[in-house]
């Protein structure tokens, strides 16, 4: 098999770097800033040299079909760190640093540190119509069918995969033919998008034109009520811990907070007792992959060394097995404290930030409407 079926699958939809110059430009003007431009070419790099164009047209087409039934996607996986995907409508988040209006989310964390990694096609998408957007997918030019997708025998339940028109599910296709042929994708139930739909329409107003950045809906974190308006995960009595000890004045805090909910060994016995006792804040401390690797990269490690040491902490090698001598050396070197080194090796699970803004919009939309729209 060549790299051909990727290059050409969902050919129709245009050429990558058009929809994403065009979009930039309508976002940034007629003169981008350097800085955006290199973000950009350095993930169009990474997907074109790849052959990695057809899984942002999947999920550009997933985005599609689930708007035109009514409801949001939440973007996890790649997505919701990456620019193109911004600017192709895949998702809302915007990774950029904050002077550009985006949530400071690097590339790194979900292209890998030269930017081969495959991409993952994650969604978190309305239970009611999950079988609907398959069936649509499947009628798209270039598709030949979609499978779910076995683990050891038995179905995932989330994931799926597309077998592009012409290739032979009989013949003898060696690992590297496919990967190269199949494409995955995963669609997450979650009922907090149903629950969006229900609210626009009981009450008129777009979850997407909702105000975010809304002081009122800060407030009300603050108070215990405030909490069931994040409701709809598995978080919500962790969020009821973590909310009456650090002051959350804006969605920034909010991402943090949710990073600490997911992560496991970031909270208790860990960011909890840093703040508790002063050490630092919720600024300060650990709660996602991205603030350590942005966190020592300010610091002045280099950016590989950074990226190395943010993947043994983020899978709990550190708390496993201890961070390396000359890894500690170097931190102390750099003038990174030993409550911050002591906090590396006592975490098991770091959530990436992406994920955290995900929750944290969506969260942010259901509590809008619970503030303005109690009856609902």
């Amino acid at each position: 098999m060549e790299r051909g079926i990727a290059e050409l699958m969902f050919k129709a939809n245009g050429d990558i770097r058009k929809i994403c110059d065009q979009k930039l430009h309508q976002i940034y003007g007629k003169i981008v800033p350097d800085e955006i431009l290199e973000r950009l070419n350095a993930e169009l790099a990474g997907i074109i040299d790849n052959g990695y164009e057809s899984y942002y047209f999947i999920a550009q087409n997933i985005t599609r079909i689930s708007l035109e039934k009514g409801y949001m996607t939440g973007t996890r996986g790649t997505l919701a760190g990456s620019f193109v995907a911004y600017l192709m409508g895949i998702t809302d988040i915007n990774p950029l640093p904050e002077k550009y209006g985006g949530y400071n989310i690097p590339p790194e964390v979900h292209y890998g540190i030269d930017y081969s990694k495959k991409p993952e096609i994650v969604f978190n998408v309305a239970p009611e119509i999950r079988d609907d957007i398959v069936a649509d997918l499947k009628q798209l030019d270039g598709v030949g069918d979609i499978v779910r997708f076995k683990v050891d025998k038995d179905y995932h339940p989330t994931a799926f995969l597309i077998i592009p028109e012409g290739v032979d599910l009989e013949g003898n296709l060696s690992v590297d033919e496919y990967e190269k042929c199949f494409y995955r994708f995963d669609l997450c139930e979650y009922k907090g998008l149903q629950m969006l739909k229900h609210l626009q329409e009981e009450t008129g107003v777009n979850p997407l034109d909702i105000t975010l950045n809304d002081k009122k809906l800060f407030d009300d974190l603050q108070i215990e009520s405030g909490v069931n308006g994040l409701a709809g995960s598995r978080t919500t009595h962790i969020l009821e811990e973590i909310l009456p000890y650090v002051e959350v004045r804006g969605i920034s805090d909010l991402i943090k907070v949710m990073g600490l909910a997911f992560g496991t060994g970031v909270w208790e016995g860990n960011a909890k007792d840093l703040i508790g006792n002063d050490t630092t804040n919720l600024t300060g401390c650990i709660s996602s992959r991205d603030d350590v690797l942005l966190y020592l990269e300010e610091k002045g490690i280099d950016k590989e060394l950074a990226y190395e040491m943010m993947e043994y902490i983020r899978k709990g090698k550190a708390k496993r097995l201890g961070l390396p001598t000359e890894w500690k050396d170097a931190m102390r070197g750099h003038d990174i404290p030993g409550w911050y080194i002591d906090s590396c090796e006592k975490i098991e699970y770091l959530f990436p930030k992406a994920h955290a803004v995900t929750y944290a919009l969506m969260g942010l939309r259901i509590l809008y409407y619970k503030i303005n729209y109690p009856e609902v």
